[in-house]
């Protein structure tokens, strides 16, 4: 996990959304979610804005809706962006690409999908980081090494043999290992 400032927010808004579905229990419409959700962050003196206007931007350009503008449910304390659902499905992988282009969008780092709809709130929490290109290239080669050597031939535009030297280098040398216990070696068994 990414270690990020917005942990101990994002804990708070949890512990919120949580108190708030306990209360209210599933089968309501978002907005009365949404607005349970900003009473119960201020009860607990957390600072969060409702229906925030979000600036849509192609190439440096605004191409929003003066209107209508693209609107996000909630920014809490000027750091997470919050979305809130009220859907009986799980969790949607469209939710999550919505979401991380919001988080793009604001320049924001953190944000959590709760959905009100699941029986139980712990079912309806999605958290969504905004990597950085590093960030998510670590995590593509640690978790699907497959789509991470895709990433070095086409954006990195290496080939078969150098791909092969990365990713064994990056592996470390793991013939010849023993698994037997080198007694030299310090060890904690705390």
């Amino acid at each position: 996990m990414i270690d990020i400032p917005e942990n101990q927010l994002t804990d708070a808004i949890i512990s919120s959304a949580i108190e708030v579905h306990k209360t209210l229990g599933p089968g309501l419409k978002e907005e009365v979610y949404e607005a349970a959700l900003a009473v119960e962050l201020g009860l607990r003196g957390i600072a969060c804005r409702r229906q925030v206007p979000v600036v849509v931007t192609y190439k440096g350009v605004d191409i929003g809706d003066a209107e209508h503008p693209k609107r996000i449910d909630m920014l809490v304390d000027d750091a997470v962006v919050i979305e809130c659902k009220a859907l009986a499905t799980a969790k949607d992988p469209l939710f999550r690409a919505q979401y991380l282009t919001y988080l793009k969008m604001t320049g924001k780092r953190v944000g959590l999908v709760l959905n009100f709809g699941r029986p139980t709130m712990k079912e309806g929490i999605e958290r969504v980081i905004n990597e950085t290109k590093d960030e998510y290239r670590k995590r593509l080669e640690r978790e699907h090494p497959a789509s991470f050597r895709n990433v070095l031939r086409e954006e990195d535009g290496l080939s078969e043999d150098e791909i092969a030297i990365r990713m064994a280098h990056q592996a470390g040398p793991s013939s010849g290992r023993s698994t037997t216990p080198n007694p030299n070696s310090v060890t904690s068994c705390l």
